[in-house]
């Protein structure tokens, strides 16, 4: 499959479904390009930042994160 037949994830908390997600790394300057490059990713580095806390991501396909953050929650609709 071509990346670009590829559908366009994310990565979110399951927990709280946020996407402010963040994972350790190790990156290496390249001169060349004068940018950061991601050389690896830990295993047991994810961070998510609303539950101001460790949790393990998990993968969503764009489309479906969009959809989720698009529907009024449970208690929006409670107070309608």
């Amino acid at each position: 499959m071509a990346q670009s037949d590829r559908p366009l994830i994310t990565f979110i908390c399951p927990d709280c479904g946020s996407d402010e997600v963040y994972s350790d790394a190790l990156a290496q300057w390249n001169p060349e390009t004068w940018t950061w490059e991601v050389t690896s990713v830990f295993p047991k580095g994810d961070v998510c930042s609303p539950c101001d806390g460790p949790t393990t991501m998990v993968e969503i396909e764009l489309a479906e994160f969009i959809k989720l953050t698009e529907e009024p929650s449970d208690d929006l609709r409670s107070e309608a």
